[in-house]
């Protein structure tokens, strides 16, 4: 892979930064995550059988992420394609996606979300017209990890490293969800808020989510917006609206949609993920009204790969019981 010196015509002997200079070389280079990288660790499995699965690595700027990542391609003989959040355009994916399609590699961009039981449900349900036409999609993501206004600036509040606040770290999700389950997104309008714009710098225990030990220390200023609000107008005529915010009191991770149809309506809250809320239109009168389906019975998406229907299963005696899923 072309690194960022060689791609702005440096020489590999050129001078480069200390820390590029330092970047491990080769996997046994890494210094720690020996769960991990270790012999008997995850990845350390998946190198030795020289094939990858899917990985995601989360952590704050210059912890290794991409390096490793980096390494583990290389161990194994993958190719690699360093793509930034902040910095990637548009043109850039789809050289990406060309190639990848040149190369005959499955590949799907999307968030996670969509492979939720009850979101898929909800996208079957729609697809076979339950719904009728759509006519509102209303969805609000809501967090409260920042109200207090001495929690301290990490990374996702500057706008060099995030960059920009929750209506792209929060409401990127409901847009995905909103092209999963709509369709595209023709035309929108924006709101933003910043509500403190000065926060205590973080301590070194402090974590992406957590304020680490307290004190007194200098502030720094935040660079990037506190809530959102988008309206938006689908290509088929349906209307939407976005909300995201991090300063919802007693909301944890309040990812909601509510779709509106000419035949009926859905509504879904991560907080309570095996729910979907039902509403149909040609329900007799005397029932209508939403109702909760508990989306893990063997008439749903991905029932395989999920549980037992009412998370139980009797063990004939003797017979050993084992339990299947992820190992790390």
């Amino acid at each position: 892979m072309v690194s960022l010196f060689e791609a702005a015509g440096m020489e590999r002997s050129a001078p480069r930064p200390l820390a590029d200079r330092l970047r491990p070389a080769k996997l046994d280079d890494v210094i720690g995550q020996e769960h991990l990288l270790g012999a008997t660790g995850i990845l350390g499995r998946m190198v030795r059988a020289g094939r990858l699965g899917s990985v995601i690595f989360w952590g704050p700027p210059g912890t290794g992420k991409t390096t490793v990542a980096r390494l583990l391609a290389e161990t194994t003989d993958h190719h690699f394609e360093q793509l930034s959040a902040i910095q990637t355009g548009v043109s850039d994916l789809r050289k990406v996606f060309a190639a990848a399609n040149k190369a005959k590699v499955v590949h799907m961009v999307c968030h996670n979300y969509r492979r939720i039981p009850a979101i898929a449900l909800a996208k079957k349900m729609i697809a076979e017209g339950s719904l009728g036409r759509i006519y509102h999609f209303r969805a609000r993501y809501a967090q409260d990890w920042i109200v207090d206004p001495e929690f301290p600036l990490t990374w996702q509040l500057q706008k060099e490293f995030a960059g920009s606040g929750p209506h792209n770290d929060l409401n990127s999700h409901s847009v995905d969800l909103s092209h999963f389950l709509v369709g595209q997104i023709k035309s929108v309008s924006c709101l933003t808020a910043s509500f403190v714009r000065e926060r205590p710098l973080p301590s070194a225990d402090a974590t992406a989510f957590t304020a680490g030990a307290g004190g007194a220390r200098a502030r720094g200023a935040v660079t990037v917006e506190d809530a959102s609000l988008m309206l938006a107008e689908f290509s088929d005529g349906a209307i939407g609206s976005f909300e995201a915010s991090r300063f919802a009191h007693g909301r944890k991770n309040r990812n909601t949609f509510e779709i509106y149809g000419s035949e009926g309506s859905l509504a879904f809250n991560l907080e309570r993920m095996n729910e979907l809320e039902v509403y149909l239109a040609d329900d007799p009168k005397s029932v209508q009204g939403f109702h909760t389906v508990m989306v893990t019975e063997p008439e749903h998406p991905y029932f395989k790969a999920w549980w037992p229907a009412g998370q139980y299963q009797p063990v004939q005696a003797g017979e050993r019981a084992t339990l299947s899923g992820f190992t790390s």
